[in-house]
């Protein structure tokens, strides 16, 4: 994360673009220099400008070193918050706050495949998501502790517990990660339905689903 407290100009505002979030003042000024020095940039603006704003204001903040002013950047794209210098701390920490308590191997896969996925089709994109998802189930046990976890401080209700296993399995079954047809009946999972045995991951190489989805 980034916080912008005054300038951020050219090297500063790649430095910025660089991270995931970015806060400002409402004071700070962020733009991009190296046209008014016969510059061009070299630490991303070419390539991570158009990706956030567009290429229209893209090329406008290239070109001509406007400066945009915090809640200015907050409308462009560029920044998430702003905020008065003197609340600048306080935001911060009311994201961060909502991060400490996630599995940092979750919130590492959210990135990662987020950040992979940007430039790929949209279909693409989704099989990039639908394989790694597979993956991040079958080898990592964050997702385990966090559903019982979450079993324990809300439980479910019976139906709702049936039916988001339905939409769970339905959802895999549609992006082509089961081969078998689901067959539920009132209460559970059919006796001829055998996760263990019908999995079948994009990549083909994992063989067992985790049950405590089911």
């Amino acid at each position: 994360m980034a916080v912008v407290q005054g300038f951020a100009l050219a090297g500063g505002l790649e430095l910025a673009m660089a991270c995931d979030m970015t806060i400002v003042s409402n004071e700070a000024k962020l733009g991009d220099q190296h046209a008014n020095f016969g510059l061009m940039p070299g630490g991303g603006s070419t390539q991570r400008l158009p990706r956030r704003i567009g290429m229209q204001r893209a090329m406008e903040l290239l070109t001509t070193g406007r400066w945009l002013t915090g809640p200015e950047a907050v409308d462009w794209g560029l920044a998430l918050r702003s905020t008065d210098e003197a609340n600048l701390n306080a935001e911060l920490e009311s994201i961060l706050s909502s991060l400490r308590d996630k599995s940092r191997e979750s919130l590492s896969w959210i990135k990662s495949i987020t950040r992979q996925g940007r430039d790929l089709s949209v279909s693409s994109g989704i099989q990039l998501e639908s394989s790694a998802f597979v993956q991040y189930l079958a080898t990592s046990t964050h997702p385990r502790e966090g559903i019982q976890l979450e079993k324990v401080s809300k439980p479910l209700k019976r139906k709702e517990s049936r039916t988001s296993s339905l939409l769970t399995l339905t959802l895999l079954q549609r992006r082509g990660i089961f081969k078998s047809n689901l067959v539920f009946d009132r209460h559970t999972l059919s006796s001829s339905y055998h996760p263990r045995r019908s999995l079948i991951a994009n990549q083909g190489y994992f063989k067992n689903f985790p049950n405590y989805l089911m």
